[in-house]
């Protein structure tokens, strides 16, 4: 899962699920059982006062002198129910209540030992009850043979103690429920404030990515301190090394250059070279001019940077078609920027400079007196920029051999050869493509399709 939040959310919910779950079964398992031990403990007074009132008579038969207090004893389907029986079988005694009723209470119990479960009435699957019962002597040592014992046994229907219990297990898990899903917005809300400086960087990195900001600035968290002033490091770091490496390729170009003006201008000046040798000298002084100007523009490409700002294409097509129009203006060429969407790319300015300016001094050389370029995004995160002129053309047999370093298309016309491979090494280096075809004019098309961001 890629979500911060969402990891944070999901395990925080699965904490309070867990943590809710085991409070809420053992609340409802506390419950009920206060609810069952104080039940028993009302049957139980009940079967102390049928005790109370039990005595035993002259026969040895034990029989109750007096009507229980309780009046739910003494009609039918009050509820609550009172039997007390012999341990041999033989005598026994049953309220009012049970008529109609056979409740398999425990019987046979020994002296002092009781019971409490819940009882199923025979013949009626629709009703359960909590059954007491408890043994008691009467007579005699314990172990004699006129020692008497019986059980006496209460019981109450379950349908009251269940409903109680389920009331509180329904209230419970509601109650549970309803404060869960409280501390769930509540969690979500302090997530989503605790989140905000990570949201804020997010969106200072995005406006250093379109170029709106230099830096990150503001407060931060403690936390993000070490992140924000290393991502800011990093940025200053890379501009001054970018910086420090063009100046040091420009010395080195003003460096190269002199050594070969210097060497161009004694072999002009030098009456002992015949004209042959100085045509070749000049050839070959040119060509190392030439290589010199071609290595050091590749090596300068910054090879689109995530944190360069992106730039207008039309902006820098219009300003070297000025420029190439002032240069070629006996040739009186039309041109065309074609850009209805305002179509930016995210690469360095002077690599697109140089991308562009090779492109149409070609298209500027070889036309006849037409020259356009169109912008548009022809996929989504693509840019296509197309070159068209209304010239020759390009063959296609040549169109793969032009974009290699030297080769030329026509030799009668003067260059060296390195413009459209060095439009080509620009275009690898950003991740991009370069086609070659036909144009709308029946001349050289060049297709660029470069990454937007």
């Amino acid at each position: 899962m890629s979500s911060l939040k969402a990891r944070l959310l999901i395990s925080l919910t699965v904490v309070l699920a867990l943590f809710f779950g085991v409070t809420g079964v053992t609340l409802e398992r506390a419950f009920s059982n206060s609810t069952k031990a104080s039940l028993r403990d009302r049957l139980q007074g009940y079967a102390g006062v049928l005790i109370a009132l039990s005595e035993q008579s002259e026969d040895g038969v034990v029989r109750l002198i007096d009507v229980p207090p309780e009046e739910r004893f003494n009609y039918s389907d009050s509820g609550l129910y009172a039997r007390f029986v012999s341990n041999d079988g033989q005598y026994g005694w049953y309220s009012a209540s049970m008529a109609g009723r056979d409740i398999p209470f425990r019987s046979g119990l020994s002296r002092g030992s009781s019971s409490f479960e819940r009882l199923k009435i025979n013949g009626d699957d629709t009703e359960d009850v909590y059954g007491y019962s408890i043994g008691v002597t009467w007579g005699g040592d314990l172990g004699s043979d006129s020692a008497l014992g019986y059980t006496f046994s209460v019981a109450t229907d379950a349908a009251d103690t269940d409903k109680l219990i389920a009331d509180f297990r329904r209230i419970l898990w509601g109650w549970l429920g309803a404060v869960s899903l409280i501390l769930l917005a509540v969690q979500g809300s302090v997530l989503h404030w605790s989140l905000a400086p990570l949201r804020r960087t997010e969106k200072d990195l995005d406006a250093i990515k379109s170029g709106d900001k230099a830096r990150l600035s503001g407060a931060y968290p403690k936390e993000l301190l070490g992140l924000t002033e290393n991502i800011n490091a990093l940025i200053q770091g890379n501009h001054e090394r970018l910086l420090r490496y063009r100046n040091t390729l420009d010395n080195l170009a003003h460096s190269l250059k002199t050594p070969l003006a210097l060497m161009r201008s004694t072999v002009e000046s030098n009456s002992a070279i015949d004209d042959k040798t100085a045509k070749a000298f000049d050839e070959q002084i040119e060509r190392m001019r030439s290589i010199v100007d071609y290595q050091l523009r590749r090596a300068a490409t910054s090879g689109g940077e995530s944190i360069s700002a992106p730039v207008l294409v039309s902006r820098i097509a219009g300003q070297i078609l000025m420029a190439l129009e002032k240069v070629h203006a006996d040739k009186a060429v039309v041109t065309r920027v074609l850009d209805a969407h305002k179509v930016k790319v995210r690469m360095d300015e002077a690599d697109l400079y140089e991308l562009l300016g090779n492109l149409l001094d070609n298209a500027f050389k070889w036309c006849n007196k037409r020259v356009d370029v169109s912008i548009n995004v022809s996929a989504p995160g693509e840019v296509c920029i197309v070159v068209e002129d209304d010239g020759p053309g390009i063959p296609e047999a040549m169109a793969g051999r032009v974009l290699q370093r030297g080769a030329r298309a026509d030799t009668s016309t003067p260059g060296q050869g390195i413009g459209l491979s060095a439009v080509s090494e620009i275009i690898s280096i950003y991740q991009g493509s370069i086609t070659i075809g036909r144009s709308r004019f029946r001349g050289a098309a060049i297709t660029l399709r470069l990454p937007r961001n």
